[in-house]
């Protein structure tokens, strides 16, 4: 049959080629869709257009009624001492979350009576406390890029981290910008308001820091005369007021002693009675010697007590604590001491083995200085670089070890004598009280016993006073700055913008109007292909 023929058989009326190429090329899938759709196309369109109607009258509506945004940021910087180091005068710890803590932000929500605003909650999530420092910016930026390459040796890059942490503390900042955010969730605040409360934040902050953390003082243990106690000592039994007033005069001492280790202190005098702190400790120390120490010894001799079975109870019980104590200082040197001599063993050990960097190390046991010009960076080499950069924290260890064992063998000192001053105590109260001997003179000694205490406790509080007048005094001189905490300068910044986010709007506008088509389009396409079916 020939290919005419084969033709007028199929009866479409193509040639051969037409019939392989219509085999060949795919048929358009959109063709059949569109034409299909072509009878629905005012109806899609229209349901479109009231679509995108509908996003544009609802973004209009939401233009107009959402309210705006209000950020308000004042910019001040620290004047005290140690602010860039991240302390306070005195040595504490100090961070911009100080300025943001609940005392701080408690006080001015409750001065400011901003609870007509806002919830306290709401009012302390709208703070934030950010450190402005645009070089240590450009720092970070920089050293981040030159970090991030690959191709980096690991000696380079401890190069440039070390370069940079000494460029970053060169660049330490105590300039700090206090920010408040407002949206509509909050009642309107005018601007005046707003700058009032972020300046109240900072003055409650500056009053925080130093009445009640005590930034502007020495974080040293400064006794009041309550400590004394005068109605349990005049209450007490005699023998254990007399003991009292002995350890409460050893706590001033001490006290005293590590005031005396801040420069310049021991120069000031009080105006009026021209006393210094030297002279002060002095007195103390004459009052335990010649005071506390007589009567002591004089209640003692003459078995004084309201109450022998209680005063017996307290020379047993602190005989109990002073032997507990010296046992406890014998257990914590002896672990200490048994610590430092397992590292050392095992130090030694280490250094002896063959390659660690002893005599059987690779380099015939040669000096690290000799035969070191070009080093190999092999192994061995940066074992030994380990080892060197490990020497100083190796030293400061064995220091703090032996300082402990050195501090531990004191304590156990002072326990002895204290535990050996109430073994004494008591030897002497039970052997008063065997004997059972009387004291024709027994109100002349009560009376001076009382005399006695008056006069100790008058003097206790005098000094424990003046001792309170030189640590301001000394506080004030070398910590206070010269006006506050902190200064700014610059007013208050307020910007201010729709709380509406046009762009995030508009992607779903269009993801609306995109499935309001996509919708419509599936409808008319199954209208097509069962509504036509059943006409």
């Amino acid at each position: 049959m020939t290919e005419s023929e084969n033709a007028a058989n199929r009866g479409d009326g193509r040639g051969p080629e037409e019939d392989d190429r219509d085999w060949d090329t795919p048929r358009p899938f959109l063709g059949p869709l569109v034409k299909t759709l072509q009878p629905y196309r005012r109806i899609i369109l229209g349901v479109l257009g009231l679509a995108a109607l509908l996003v544009v009258v609802a973004g209009l509506a939401a233009w107009t009624r959402y309210p705006m945004e209000n950020t308000a940021s004042l910019e001040f910087h620290v004047d005290f001492d140690g602010a860039g180091n991240g302390t306070y005068p005195n040595g504490a710890r100090f961070s911009a979350e100080d300025f943001l803590s609940e005392p701080v932000i408690r006080r001015v929500f409750d001065e400011n009576g901003l609870e007509r605003y806002a919830t306290y909650e709401r009012f302390r999530t709208s703070l934030v406390v950010t450190s402005v420092n645009p070089d240590l910016d450009v720092l970070e930026r920089e050293y981040r890029g030159r970090l991030s390459d690959s191709k980096l040796q690991p000696l380079d890059r401890i190069r440039l981290e070390r370069e940079f942490r000494d460029k970053a503390a060169a660049l330490r900042t105590s300039t700090f910008k206090l920010t408040m955010v407002r949206n509509e969730r909050l009642r309107k605040m005018d601007r005046g308001l707003i700058e009032k409360v972020l300046r109240d934040i900072l003055v409650a902050w500056a009053d925080d820091a130093a009445k009640i953390r005590g930034a502007l003082r020495y974080d040293l243990p400064i006794y009041s005369p309550a400590m004394l106690q005068k109605e349990f000592l005049e209450t007490e039994d005699y023998l254990i007021s007399a003991d009292l007033l002995r350890r409460k005069v050893n706590r001033v001492t001490s006290s005293i002693d590590q005031l005396m280790k801040v420069p310049g202190i021991q120069v000031f005098r009080l105006p009026g009675s021209g006393a210094s702190l030297p002279e002060v400790r002095l007195r103390i120390e004459d009052i335990g010697t010649f005071r506390i120490a007589p009567a002591l010894s004089l209640i003692r001799a003459t078995g004084l007590s309201r109450n022998p079975a209680a005063t017996m109870r307290y020379i047993e019980d602190r005989l109990f604590e002073a032997t507990r104590a010296q046992k406890l200082a014998q257990d914590q040197e002896g672990k200490v001491r048994g610590g430092l001599e397992a590292y050392v063993s095992t130090e030694k050990s280490m250094t002896s083995r063959p390659g660690a960097g002893g005599e059987g190390s690779s380099g015939g046991g040669r000096d690290l200085s000799a035969g070191m010009v070009i080093p190999q960076l092999g192994e061995s080499f940066l074992d030994r670089l380990m080892n060197l950069a490990g020497s100083k924290g190796d030293a400061g260890f064995r220091r703090d070890l032996t300082e402990r064992m050195i501090g531990s063998g004191l304590t156990q000192a002072e326990l002895a004598s204290e535990a050996s001053y109430y073994r004494e105590l008591e030897t002497a109260f039970k052997n008063f009280r065997k004997s059972g001997e009387g004291d024709a003179g027994r109100a002349a000694i009560l009376k001076e016993i009382q005399a006695r205490f008056t006069a100790i406790i008058a003097e206790m509080e005098r000094s424990l006073k003046e001792i309170q007048q030189l640590y301001e005094m000394i506080s004030a001189r070398n910590l206070q700055p010269a006006s506050t905490l902190f200064g700014a300068e610059k007013p208050m910044t307020m910007d201010s913008k729709s709380a509406f986010s046009r762009s995030r709007f508009l992607a779903l506008g269009v993801l609306f109007v995109g499935f309001v088509g996509f919708l419509t389009v599936a409808g008319a396409l199954l209208h097509a292909r069962f509504g036509g079916s059943r006409t």
